[in-house]
Parts: structure tokens; sequence; C-alpha cells
């Protein structure tokens, strides 16, 4: 799971046109649990939202760490 999760996403959201699905999944993080979170962790909520796996509907897990992201990026973000 871990090696098709890195090639998709690093396939689909690792590129400048999509930066948006970045920000989709960092304001997901926010508006549904709260949490402020950088690229990487929406990366892999945007993985698991999008179903890029066949694993999926199985026992599935997204670590969310590092909340190091600019305040006034996170900002324009949430808006």
């Amino acid at each position: 799971l871990y090696d098709q999760l890195r090639i998709s996403s690093k396939n689909l959201y690792h590129s400048n046109s999509n930066q948006e699905k970045k920000a989709e999944g960092i304001k997901f993080n926010f508006e549904k649990h709260k949490l402020v979170t950088e690229g990487a962790a929406a990366t892999s909520i945007m993985a698991v939202k999008d179903q890029l796996s066949s694993h999926f509907g199985k026992n599935t897990i997204c670590l969310l760490c590092g909340g190091n992201i600019d305040s006034e990026l996170f900002g324009k973000i949430i808006s």
C-alpha cells in the first residue's frame, strides 16, 4: 500500500499544477478535524478521499504530522 500511495501521490500531488489538492486537504483537516497540517499531511488525506488505492475499504490509516505551514498561507487556504 505504501508504495502504491507513494507513486500515486508523487504523480498527482507533487506537481505545481496540483497545489489546489494540497490546499483542499489542509482545509479539510482543519474544518473536519481541527488540525493544522502542512501539505505533506494533506497529501495522505487527499489520497484517501480520492480513493487512489485498491486497498481502500480495508483498515487504512493516514499519519498526520507536521504543522510547519506559514500562518499567512494557512489563513488564505482556510478562508
